[in-house]
């Protein structure tokens, strides 16, 4: 957001006072007073329905939600296996998986479609 932008969500609030705290980088921080007394409604029904001065734009933003670790697997980059490694990964007769090193050496031997394989120290995950 540019601070032309910022500026005017600010002028906004300073009309509004009470409603928001200043700007923080590209963020404007509602009070939490005034935030918990907003209604809890979707978009489609506080605004869309309720407005005539609206534009609809096709995209496909290649949105995932990522709710899982199989989500994860899904959008990350794979090897040949089918395996996402990240880190120092040694990954004998193991496909479909997620592993990640943050440490310390990782090897996984045999191990099929567990999801997720995080490790901190040195590990060896064998099936």
């Amino acid at each position: 957001m540019n601070s032309s932008a910022c500026d005017r969500i600010s002028t906004t609030a300073a009309n509004n006072p009470g409603s928001a705290k200043p700007c923080d980088m590209d963020f404007l921080r509602p009070d939490p007073e005034v935030f918990e007394s907003c209604p809890a409604e979707s978009i489609d029904y506080a605004v869309m329905e309720k407005t005539d001065n609206a534009m609809v734009m096709p995209m496909d933003p290649q949105w995932n939600d990522l709710g899982s670790w199989s989500a994860l697997l899904d959008l990350l980059p794979k090897n040949g296996d089918g395996n996402v490694q990240m880190g120092d990964v040694i990954g004998l007769n193991s496909a479909n998986n997620y592993i990640h090193a943050e440490h310390k050496l990782v090897g996984t031997l045999g191990v099929r479609g567990s999801g997720d394989c995080r490790y901190q120290g040195c590990a060896i995950s064998c099936t």
